[in-house]
């Protein structure tokens, strides 16, 4: 009897009839499939056809790239105007010219430059802001002493 007394009541049972019972559920458990397991394949499939995709469109861009530099599309038509020629658009000027204003003079042809030896004499390479459609340019450019 004193053994009884012992044991611990657990749920208006003893602890052994616990064990019991936790032992016999046990066995009797079924595994079920992992549902995780099948939600990590979806995304292992799906992301490999984002990444297919990505990889797709990479392809098509460096191939459309150098398609257009061999076929010469990436070489626009340019016009003849040379430095200080009034124009309204940089495909009237000649190739190495920019149609940019400096300060509050009109649109004009300018040559690019990287230093004044560059340069004509008379002008001073000067860095510049051109404004594009989605972007702000910065250039230097060879400008007139007098334009100074």
């Amino acid at each position: 009897m004193s053994k009884r007394k012992k044991e611990k009541k657990v749920s208006g049972r003893s602890a052994s009839a616990a064990n019991r019972i936790a032992k016999t559920k046990k066995e009797n458990f079924v595994k079920r499939p992992s549902i995780a397991k099948s939600v990590d394949e979806e995304q292992k499939s799906g992301m490999g056809v984002i990444k297919n995709l990505i990889i797709a469109i990479f392809v098509l861009v460096v191939g459309a790239t150098i398609l257009a530099k061999y076929s010469g599309a990436s070489k626009a038509e340019r016009g003849d105007l040379l430095q200080d020629a009034p124009c309204e658009a940089t495909t009237e000027c000649a190739s190495g010219h920019v149609c940019i204003p400096f300060k509050d003079h009109p649109y004009t042809c300018k040559e690019h430059c990287k230093t004044d030896d560059e340069c004509a004499e008379g002008y001073k390479c000067k860095p510049v802001v051109r404004f594009g459609k989605k972007r702000v340019k910065p250039m230097t450019v060879c400008v007139s002493e007098t334009e100074l």
